[in-house]
């Protein structure tokens, strides 16, 4: 006759060892919140001896701003109801408080209703998060964090708190739309829009607790957690950067005033009287000296009201005023108009300096090159012109104006053998005010005109310059562009 093993129940010893072996605080309590056993673990966490326990109040070993939290759980767990877990202060031996996670269930096997009550001992986490907090806090920019499809802020860091006014807590669970210029579907359609999942370089105004706009610059990106995602934002403060703008743009309305007043109202004069002179008084004109003078006096002034008309030219296309007229021509009559008419405005001493110029027309261009693009002409060919007459006067060898078409775009690139520049010139070569010229006598606007007008059709400028290469000026003009039907333009 087989017989089954005889089952044993686990002893009252295997229980206790098991008790007491868990690595979070266990108490056994009965519906009144007494305690009635303890796991060892109390000595180790609040340094209290288990068996002096059994009888007190488990809120007693609670700080007293979370009684009220375990009155509401015990009441909740006797009607019947699941607990959720909450953090609350464990109050040690010694006074001081630990911060635990508090869990309550009902021990279902007894009918005698007593409960299981657990605390978790969380000060690593509780460092872990301070530590990130401190990193988060260091960020030098405002940043926010907040809900994917409500935009409400979940976090936000110090230089947030700062910028807007708010203190965190008030922060938290705010709309985005309440601290910035614009809602949260205006940048959720934006977002959704981008393949990248985010919004960059985009200016708005944050609005601060007290109602001040700050003027911000916010880079936002969408970002997984938790099988969702969260929205990370942050935002720079460039109220400086837009006073330094407004300051600009004060100083060049204050310059543009002064040209045309303090500048231009006295060389009006200085022209006027000294071409009279030169031509209503032959007797002057019968001693060289004088005649030499009254020359030099009449060209120095032109010479003011040329570079007053192209600095004032240049501002007005900076701000974005330039009007193209585009038409479909061959690239190579703005090529050779502009040889032409950079050998008659060249400041040289010789007889035909377009005769140094070499034209090396695109790969398999033939006897009659052409290549015809949707450009401004005139603008066009001044942009030559300025880039070929630079390369005339700063180099009394040959100037080679080489054409290379690519699949989207054509660059003309105009090269000589003078000095070569320095790379940091490289760098600035196109800004205002800044010549290559041996004698500084050019404007230093040839260039940063060649520039703008280029860039208004789209396309670019660049440089490069060694010894051994020599130096050369570069324009790329794409071949197609938005406005192809739309003739006159303006660009800016």
């Amino acid at each position: 006759m087989n017989s089954e093993p005889e089952r044993t129940q686990p002893s009252e010893s295997l229980y206790r060892h098991m008790f007491d072996s868990a690595p979070d605080v266990l108490i056994m309590i009965n519906r009144k919140g007494d305690i009635q056993v303890a796991n060892s673990r109390c000595r180790d966490v609040l340094g209290m001896a288990p068996g002096d326990l059994p009888g007190q109040p488990f809120r007693t070993l609670l700080a007293s701003q979370n009684h009220s939290d375990f009155e509401v759980m015990l009441r909740g767990l006797c009607e019947g109801t699941e607990m959720p877990e909450v953090e609350v202060a464990a109050q040690e031996h010694n006074g001081s408080t630990v911060p635990m996670m508090l869990e309550i269930r009902s021990v279902e096997e007894e009918a005698s209703g007593r409960f299981m009550v657990r605390l978790r001992d969380i000060r690593d986490i509780k460092m872990l998060e301070q530590e990130y907090r401190n990193l988060f806090d260091s960020i030098g920019d405002a940043v926010f964090i907040g809900e994917p499809v409500s935009g409400l802020m979940v976090q936000a860091n110090r230089q947030a708190c700062d910028l807007t006014g708010y203190h965190l807590g008030e922060l938290l669970g705010k709309d985005y739309g309440a601290v910035h210029s614009e809602t949260w579907e205006a940048i959720r359609e934006e977002i959704d829009r981008s393949p990248d999942r985010e919004v960059s370089g985009r200016e708005m105004m944050l609005i601060s607790k007290s109602g001040d706009r700050v003027p911000v610059e916010t880079h936002l990106r969408m970002v997984p957690h938790d099988n969702d995602e969260v929205y990370i934002e942050t935002v720079i403060d460039i109220s400086e950067r837009k006073a330094l703008e407004k300051r600009m743009r004060d100083l060049r309305a204050e310059w543009d005033s002064f040209i045309r007043h303090e500048l231009r109202n006295p060389l009006t004069p200085i022209l006027a009287f000294s071409q009279s002179l030169m031509e209503d008084q032959p007797e002057l004109q019968r001693n060289p000296k004088v005649k030499q003078y009254l020359e030099a006096i009449w060209q120095g002034g032109k010479r003011i009201e040329r570079l007053l008309d192209l600095t004032y030219e240049v501002q007005a296309y900076e701000r974005g005023q330039i009007l193209l007229d585009r038409i479909r021509c061959n690239i190579y009559d703005a090529i050779r108009g502009a040889i032409q008419d950079a050998a008659l405005g060249v400041d040289v001493e010789e007889d035909e300096p377009a005769g140094r110029v070499k034209l090396i027309p695109h790969e398999g261009a033939g006897d009659k090159p052409e290549l015809r693009l949707h450009y401004d002409p005139q603008k066009v060919q001044r942009a030559f012109t300025n880039m070929v007459k630079n390369a005339l006067e700063h180099d009394p060898g040959d100037v080679t104006v080489r054409v290379t078409d690519d699949e989207d775009a054509v660059t003309v690139g105009v090269h000589n053998w003078g000095t070569p520049i320095p790379a940091d010139r490289l760098q600035t070569i196109f800004e205002k005010f800044n010549t290559t010229k041996r004698d500084q006598k050019g404007t230093g606007l040839g260039t940063t005109i060649a520039k703008l007008f280029v860039q208004a059709h789209g396309g670019r400028v660049f440089a490069t310059s060694s010894e051994e290469e020599g130096t050369t000026f570069f324009a790329v003009l794409p071949k197609s562009n938005p406005d192809e039907e739309a003739g006159g333009v303006v660009a800016g």
